[in-house]
Order: structure tokens, then C-alpha cells, then sequence
């Protein structure tokens, strides 16, 4: 079983790639027709639809991503929000992912 570091970190490189990210939809094809997060065809993603697609099925990782911009003081700490209106860039979103993996070993490493 994944820890949500593991989780954190799959999504957070299957954004990295040029035009890996999308917002206003989970997943998109090559076409940009909106599909399934896990869906084969799928080439990009937002910062949700990159969690499910590597299996954050119990919403930890999205929970970790929720507490970074409640840490922020962010009104709307929905990361589909986030994602899609508030987020100008995938730079933007990399760097919660960031913040959310630091914090994530941070406390795994103090839970040992």
C-alpha cells in the first residue's frame, strides 16, 4: 500500500511533463475531450484527477494538498478550486504539491 508521500509524489510528476496539466476537467485525451482520471487514453490532468489516477482512492493526498491552502489562509481550500480559478499556472500547482510533500515527510519522520 502507497503512503500518501508515494501518492503525493506519482501525481505530482504525472503533471510534470510539457502539457501534462488541464484544468476544468479531471483528465483530458490528446484531443481534450474530458475522460476518466485512470482512463489509458488520458494525457493530462488536474491536481485531483492526477491523485486518482495513481490511486488515491481514500483522499489523503487531496486532504494534504486541502491542509496546504488552509495554511495559507486561502478562503477556498477546495484543491479543485484551486486547481482550476486560482491557480495561473502548473508552476503554481507543482509548488502546493511541494509544500504538501515536505509536510508530509515531515511527519512521517516525526511519527518514527
Amino acid at each position: 500500500m502507497s503512503t500518501v508521500v508515494d501518492r503525493l509524489k506519482a501525481a505530482r510528476a504525472k503533471l510534470l511533463p510539457r502539457g501534462a496539466w488541464t484544468q476544468d476537467a479531471f483528465a483530458r485525451d490528446r484531443d481534450g475531450n474530458h475522460v476518466d482520471s485512470g482512463a489509458p487514453n488520458a494525457v493530462c490532468w488536474c491536481a485531483v484527477g492526477a491523485l486518482r489516477a495513481v490511486g488515491d482512492d481514500d483522499g489523503t493526498g487531496r486532504f494534504a494538498l486541502e491542509r496546504e491552502l488552509l495554511g495559507r489562509r486561502r478562503i477556498n481550500t477546495e484543491v479543485t478550486w484551486f486547481n482550476d480559478y486560482a491557480a495561473k499556472s502548473k508552476r503554481i500547482v507543482i509548488r502546493l504539491f511541494d509544500r504538501a510533500i515536505a509536510r508530509a515527510e515531515a511527519e512521517a519522520e516525526a511519527a518514527q
